[in-house]
């Protein structure tokens, strides 16, 4: 049996078949690499817990640096307040003092002004003069009621002789608080320093005056002609008279009977202004050249100003003793160092519209303004003062 031949294909035919299994193939093996880069992505959005546990857990610890900056932390608390010059004193002359040249007559008027207001007034130089007479400073918290002469004693001596003292004058063997010839020769030396005649103790002031050096006190009483004028140099002082001689301030060793006839020198209330802080500062000069004297002639007040405050009660604690200020005036535009020299406890008005004691009172600052013309006083507040 033959085998019949099979029928030859066309080449065309063949090529047809062959392009259409390539076809297939590179078909399926597209759609291979799509299934295996789509599970590779799926797993990739698929993970177990502990790999999510793992992946989320925070880094390991490691040293963090980073620059540091040191400054004062500040807070600014502005107070408004008014200026005042605080505790102030006047001189008020009622009388002319007797010198060794002249005698305490005719109308007072005033004769020289050496200083105007806001100047400081430093101790033991005149700062005005009436009927010839210097009106001056001395550093003490006593007021000058009296005048002192020897013989006195008293803490108002022994305040003039530390005043003495300070200004270098030596009051001697002169015990505290007793006016003995070593104060008066300390006083006439200042006199003489100012360019003045140092003023005499009145005839018949005192029966006797301690001495508190070697000797008897010199007595001030005097005869039916009166004591004795001490001798003068030719030199002329401030107030137009012959200046003293130093003989004023006795030796220990004179004579007793030439020491009882010589008055020694005194201090007239009416010349002296006792201030607790010098150089103090002049507040006013009320007269000119020329006036008559009929009340103060001159005002004196501590040196320097003070600024009297009321802070808000929530800021009180910002603010203490000692704190360093700055004061700027709204008007002219100036600015000036200061320190909080006291904080006062709170203040609450009084019914009434006016402050009252309330839970405390006022710093002790003294102003001049009074409190019901501020309208920060009607208002819980803390006083301060500043300096």
């Amino acid at each position: 049996m033959t085998e019949e031949p099979r029928p030859e294909v066309p080449q065309r035919a063949r090529d047809t078949a062959l392009a259409r299994r390539r076809r297939l193939a590179v078909a399926v093996a597209v759609g291979a690499a799509v299934i295996a880069a789509g599970g590779m992505a799926a797993s990739g959005w698929v993970q177990s817990p502990a790999q999510a546990a793992a992946d989320t857990s925070p880094p390991a610890p490691s040293a963090v640096t980073a620059p540091v900056e040191r400054k004062v932390l500040r807070s600014t608390t502005v107070v408004r307040g008014t200026f005042s010059s605080g505790r102030a004193v006047a001189a008020r002359p009622v009388s002319v003092a007797a010198t060794a040249t002249s005698d305490p007559t005719g109308t007072l008027l005033v004769t020289g002004v050496f200083t105007r207001p806001g100047r400081p007034a430093p101790a033991g130089r005149a700062l005005l003069e009436y009927s010839g007479r210097p009106v001056f400073a001395l550093p003490g918290a006593i007021p000058a009621y009296r005048d002192l002469s020897p013989g006195d004693r008293g803490k108002d001596v022994d305040q003039l002789q530390r005043a003495l003292r300070s200004l270098g004058h030596g009051t001697g063997a002169d015990a505290a608080g007793r006016f003995g010839s070593g104060t008066a020769g300390a006083l006439g030396k200042l006199y003489r320093a100012m360019g003045y005649e140092p003023p005499l103790a009145a005839p018949g002031a005192k029966a006797q005056a301690e001495d508190t050096g070697t000797g008897t006190a010199p007595s001030l009483d005097t005869a039916a002609t009166g004591p004795a004028r001490p001798p003068t140099s030719t030199g002329t002082g401030r107030g137009g008279g012959a200046t003293s001689d130093p003989s004023l301030a006795l030796a220990p060793t004179a004579a007793p009977a030439v020491r009882d006839a010589v008055a020694q020198p005194m201090l007239p209330a009416s010349e002296v202004v006792y201030v607790p802080g010098l150089p103090a500062r002049v507040v006013s000069v009320p007269v000119r050249v020329g006036d008559s004297v009929d009340g103060p002639v001159i005002t004196l007040a501590r040196s320097g100003m003070t600024l009297v405050g009321r802070l808000d009660p929530a800021q009180a604690g910002l603010v203490t003793e000692g704190l360093a200020v700055t004061v700027l005036s709204e008007t002219t535009g100036a600015e000036q160092r200061g320190t909080v020299d006291s904080v006062g406890k709170p203040v609450t008005p009084a019914p009434g519209g006016k402050p009252g004691a309330g839970t405390g009172a006022e710093g002790s600052g003294t102003g001049d303004t009074a409190p019901d013309k501020d309208p920060t006083a009607l208002t819980p507040h803390v006083p301060l003062t500043i300096k």
